[in-house]
Protein backbone atom coordinates (compact mmCIF):
# COMPACT_ATOMS: atom_id res chain seq x y z
CA UNK A 1 0.00 0.00 0.00
CA UNK A 2 2.59 2.50 1.01
CA UNK A 3 4.45 1.58 -2.08
CA UNK A 4 1.16 2.32 -4.68
CA UNK A 5 0.68 5.81 -2.75
CA UNK A 6 4.18 7.14 -2.77
CA UNK A 7 4.97 5.89 -6.80
CA UNK A 8 1.33 4.92 -8.08
CA UNK A 9 -0.02 7.74 -6.56
CA UNK A 10 -2.67 5.58 -4.86
CA UNK A 11 -4.78 4.72 -7.44
CA UNK A 12 -5.32 1.38 -6.05
CA UNK A 13 -5.45 1.98 -2.62
CA UNK A 14 -8.95 1.38 -2.27
CA UNK A 15 -8.75 -2.16 -4.14
CA UNK A 16 -5.61 -3.34 -1.76
CA UNK A 17 -7.72 -1.57 1.20
CA UNK A 18 -10.38 -4.35 0.20
CA UNK A 19 -8.18 -6.96 -0.02
CA UNK A 20 -6.21 -6.70 3.81
CA UNK A 21 -8.84 -5.82 6.04
CA UNK A 22 -10.59 -9.61 5.57
CA UNK A 23 -7.30 -10.72 6.59
CA UNK A 24 -6.84 -8.41 9.57
CA UNK A 25 -10.27 -9.87 10.75
CA UNK A 26 -8.62 -13.25 10.51
CA UNK A 27 -5.10 -12.33 12.02
CA UNK A 28 -7.08 -11.34 15.10
CA UNK A 29 -9.55 -13.72 15.69
CA UNK A 30 -6.86 -16.28 14.48
CA UNK A 31 -4.99 -14.36 17.87
CA UNK A 32 -7.93 -14.47 20.47
CA UNK A 33 -8.26 -17.92 19.73
CA UNK A 34 -4.66 -18.97 19.94
CA UNK A 35 -4.43 -16.67 23.07
CA UNK A 36 -7.76 -18.53 24.69
CA UNK A 37 -10.71 -16.78 23.26
CA UNK A 38 -13.30 -19.84 22.87
CA UNK A 39 -14.63 -20.72 20.33
CA UNK A 40 -18.46 -18.97 20.11
CA UNK A 41 -16.49 -16.01 21.33
CA UNK A 42 -14.16 -16.43 18.48
CA UNK A 43 -16.76 -16.53 15.72
CA UNK A 44 -18.43 -13.72 17.86
CA UNK A 45 -15.88 -11.21 17.44
CA UNK A 46 -15.53 -12.55 13.67
CA UNK A 47 -19.04 -11.71 12.68
CA UNK A 48 -19.13 -8.80 14.24
CA UNK A 49 -15.75 -7.13 12.50
CA UNK A 50 -16.99 -8.29 9.33
CA UNK A 51 -20.45 -6.60 9.80
CA UNK A 52 -18.00 -3.65 10.70
CA UNK A 53 -16.18 -4.04 7.35
CA UNK A 54 -19.14 -4.21 5.54
CA UNK A 55 -20.71 -1.15 7.18
CA UNK A 56 -18.54 1.30 4.70
CA UNK A 57 -17.02 3.42 7.82
CA UNK A 58 -13.45 2.27 5.60
CA UNK A 59 -14.69 4.24 3.11
CA UNK A 60 -16.11 6.99 5.26
CA UNK A 61 -12.40 7.44 7.27
CA UNK A 62 -10.81 7.12 4.42
CA UNK A 63 -12.73 10.34 2.93
CA UNK A 64 -12.52 12.82 6.27
CA UNK A 65 -8.41 11.24 6.89
CA UNK A 66 -7.52 12.23 3.63
CA UNK A 67 -7.31 15.81 1.49
CA UNK A 68 -9.52 15.70 -1.71
CA UNK A 69 -9.73 18.55 -4.69
CA UNK A 70 -13.56 18.20 -3.20
CA UNK A 71 -12.56 20.76 -0.82
CA UNK A 72 -11.46 20.77 2.98
CA UNK A 73 -14.58 21.72 4.50
CA UNK A 74 -17.08 19.01 3.06
CA UNK A 75 -14.71 16.20 1.92
CA UNK A 76 -17.60 13.78 1.52
CA UNK A 77 -19.17 13.17 -2.07
CA UNK A 78 -23.16 13.26 -2.03
CA UNK A 79 -23.70 10.41 -3.89
CA UNK A 80 -21.23 7.25 -3.49
CA UNK A 81 -20.85 5.54 -6.90
CA UNK A 82 -17.89 3.43 -5.85
CA UNK A 83 -20.24 1.18 -2.91
CA UNK A 84 -21.44 -1.65 -5.08
CA UNK A 85 -21.90 -3.57 -1.26
CA UNK A 86 -24.53 -0.76 -0.39
CA UNK A 87 -26.31 0.17 -3.77
CA UNK A 88 -26.66 -3.37 -3.85
CA UNK A 89 -29.50 -3.57 -1.05
CA UNK A 90 -30.40 -0.32 -2.36
CA UNK A 91 -30.85 -0.52 -5.20
CA UNK A 92 -29.30 2.47 -5.97
CA UNK A 93 -26.20 4.54 -5.60
CA UNK A 94 -26.23 5.97 -1.99
CA UNK A 95 -26.29 9.32 -0.59
CA UNK A 96 -23.51 9.98 1.64
CA UNK A 97 -27.07 10.40 4.50
CA UNK A 98 -28.11 6.81 3.20
CA UNK A 99 -24.33 5.80 4.09
CA UNK A 100 -24.70 7.18 7.59
CA UNK A 101 -27.53 5.27 8.62
CA UNK A 102 -26.00 2.30 6.97
CA UNK A 103 -23.00 2.41 8.84
CA UNK A 104 -25.17 2.84 12.06
CA UNK A 105 -26.94 -0.20 11.49
CA UNK A 106 -24.20 -2.18 10.62
CA UNK A 107 -22.61 -1.10 14.57
CA UNK A 108 -25.92 -1.76 16.05
CA UNK A 109 -25.73 -5.37 14.53
CA UNK A 110 -22.13 -5.64 15.09
CA UNK A 111 -23.25 -4.15 19.28
CA UNK A 112 -25.67 -6.85 19.20
CA UNK A 113 -23.94 -9.96 17.91
CA UNK A 114 -21.18 -9.25 20.93
CA UNK A 115 -23.15 -8.45 23.39
CA UNK A 116 -26.72 -10.35 23.21
CA UNK A 117 -26.28 -13.64 25.32
CA UNK A 118 -27.33 -16.01 22.85
CA UNK A 119 -28.37 -18.56 25.50
CA UNK A 120 -32.09 -19.22 24.64
CA UNK A 121 -30.81 -20.10 21.11
CA UNK A 122 -28.76 -22.75 22.63
CA UNK A 123 -32.30 -24.64 23.58
CA UNK A 124 -32.52 -25.08 19.84
CA UNK A 125 -29.24 -27.49 19.43
CA UNK A 126 -31.86 -30.72 19.82
CA UNK A 127 -33.84 -29.94 17.08
CA UNK A 128 -30.61 -29.19 14.67
CA UNK A 129 -28.54 -32.25 16.48
CA UNK A 130 -25.97 -30.70 18.41
CA UNK A 131 -24.91 -33.12 20.78
CA UNK A 132 -24.33 -31.71 24.17
CA UNK A 133 -20.43 -32.05 25.15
Amino acid sequence: MFFDVMVGEGKNVYYLTLIIVPFIILSLSLAYRIGGGSSGNTLRLSFALLLIMLSGIEDLAFFIVNTHEIGAFNPVPEVWHWVSHIEVRLGHPPSKYEVYAFIIGHFALAAFVLFYPFRSVSRLKPIFGVQEA
